[in-house]
């Protein structure tokens, strides 16, 4: 509730902001290989979305993008397919 009375401030009250979408980053225990549908947080955003009426949905990064995709994602974001792991700070 909260965040579709934020979509409506922002619309109405934020002139120089251009509300698109939403953008979540999932826990890491959500991964594609212990899920064949989304989990239900995915699929609560993706509707979260809906209701706000904005297209672009960025849910989802190397690990989850298959299920990310399955909520509705059009953004996904797949730096370590691409670069590899971090390395953890010294």
């Amino acid at each position: 509730e909260e965040a579709i009375d934020l979509a409506k401030i922002i619309e109405s009250e934020c002139k120089n902001l251009n509300l698109l979408g939403l953008m979540a980053i999932p826990p890491k225990t959500y991964g594609d290989d212990e899920y064949t549908l989304p989990p239900e947080p995915y699929l609560k955003l993706g509707a979260l979305c809906k209701t706000i009426g904005k297209p672009a949905l960025s849910l989802g990064m190397t690990r989850d993008m298959r299920i990310a995709i399955m909520a509705g994602s059009s953004i996904v974001r797949v730096g370590t397919a691409i670069f590899g792991k971090r390395q953890e700070a010294k």
